[in-house]
């Protein structure tokens, strides 16, 4: 299947009333998003600029496959760290920094 649509984070969230999903690809659809939230104290921040989300996307495919080989995202991480944002690092990275951790405490 469709890897992002199985992805567990990529889930309604449940709320006291029903459930909120966001879907938000791209910074236009970004700003439009935090004024319909009413949070434009965020419309200038830096988290969140220069196509944050297509960033953070480029890091969970790099952690799906980090699922396959880790040794290649990791060498990929370290190839390209100049060039990756450190979100995409940090999204990419955090599978397999759990199953070291697992590994260290178990």
């Amino acid at each position: 299947g469709y890897v992002r649509l199985l992805s567990p984070g990529r889930r309604p969230y449940a709320t006291r009333d029903g459930y909120l999903c966001a879907l938000v690809y791209n910074d236009a659809q970004w700003r439009r998003f935090l004024r319909a939230i009413e949070r434009d104290d965020l419309l200038g921040d830096a988290r969140f600029a220069g196509e944050f989300f297509i960033r953070k996307g480029i890091g969970w495919a790099l952690r799906e496959r980090s699922d396959a080989a880790p040794e290649e995202v990791q060498a990929f991480c370290r190839e390209y760290a100049w060039q990756l944002a450190p979100l995409t690092v940090r999204e990419a990275m955090k599978a397999i920094r759990r199953r070291t951790r697992s590994k260290t405490d178990g």
